[in-house]
């Protein structure tokens, strides 16, 4: 008999991001020290500044809420708000697909098939939703009802981004390994940081953000000198999720220059400290889980108008 042949792909609607399995590769979309254009930029673990790898010079607008999308053959593609528009897109061109509820989104992240993005959630309960679009490679749904809200009292300033956890194995982006402590298997969470380091945790049920919590952390500054710890707030506009054979690694940057750190888990959160529904009058920061641990990885630049992504199956940049 034959062998049977590997299955055929159509080449997709734009094209696909250079993921090398051998390197990690931490990538921003920022307008690069105030510049009026967006650039696609990887962060350098051995200077922490970021190497441009192309201008986005066909659009003048707000972009950001970036994400990875990961195609069942392995390809990487890139997606993200345009002025508020969902847009695949790449060093040539966008290719939009649709509205979003906020025009200026700046946290964003894709599980699965599907895209999450927000506003700040946590400046203000105006923009305290977080919304997902439903295969985003197929037949997109705009999902416009959010049943959660983010209160502005649970944490300093706002979350700037967001990664996505998933404890489900049986899920291309899965592994079996626990990241929340919750007494639930298979969980499936967002990850965020406060301007305080705060840690927001979004868990997701059918789909749709059922609840929140947010607990304390602190940062283990391994080498640094106690001089050079930072002590002031920074907002932590770009995170990065990679996917090993067993376990996810979570990482942010700090836009203050700060540096860029590990988020380690499994993270404690008690029954009762799971906040939900849109009256953010009970809603309250996690006192009694045990704080969260922040490493400091490397050095970063300072960034602005920023979001981060990168190829989720990659070899990871340095050990915790």
């Amino acid at each position: 008999m034959e062998p049977s042949a590997a299955p055929s792909w159509q080449p997709f609607i734009i094209d696909s991001v250079n993921c090398d399995p051998n390197k990690a590769a931490p990538l921003q979309v920022l307008r690069w020290e105030d510049a009026d254009e967006y650039t696609l930029r990887e962060w350098d673990f051995q200077t922490g500044e970021y190497k441009e790898v192309y201008n986005i010079d066909y659009f003048d607008g707000h972009v950001n809420a970036v994400a990875m999308w990961e195609r069942a053959d392995g390809n990487n593609y890139a997606i993200g708000s345009f002025g508020g528009n969902l847009s695949w897109f790449s060093k040539k061109k966008r290719i939009n697909i649709g509205s979003l509820v906020y025009d200026t989104p700046n946290a964003g992240t894709v599980i699965g098939d599907d895209y999450y993005y927000a506003r700040s959630p946590g400046k203000d309960e105006k923009n305290c939703g977080i919304y997902f679009v439903e295969d985003i490679a197929g037949e997109p749904r705009f999902e416009t009802t959010s049943n959660l809200c983010i209160s502005k009292s649970v944490y300093r300033g706002s979350v700037l981004d967001f990664v996505a956890a998933n404890e489900d194995d049986a899920d291309r982006y899965g592994t079996s390994s626990t990241y929340v402590d919750d007494n639930e298997a298979e969980g499936l969470y967002l990850f965020g940081l406060g301007e305080q380091h705060e840690v927001l945790i979004v868990k997701i049920e059918d789909k749709f953000p059922v609840a929140y919590a947010v607990v304390s952390s602190v940062i283990d500054w391994r080498s640094k000198e106690d001089d050079d710890e930072p002590s002031d707030d920074s907002g932590y506009g770009a995170g990065y999720s990679f996917v090993g054979p067993t376990e996810q690694r979570f990482f942010f940057t700090s836009n203050e220059g700060f540096g860029m750190f590990e988020l380690q888990t499994p993270i404690s959160v008690p029954d009762d400290c799971w906040n939900t529904g849109t009256n953010t009058d009970d809603h309250k920061e996690c006192k009694d889980a045990p704080a969260a641990t922040l490493t400091w990885m490397d050095a970063s630049a300072v960034t602005n108008y920023n979001d981060g992504m990168n190829c989720p199956v990659t070899m990871v940049f340095g050990s915790a």
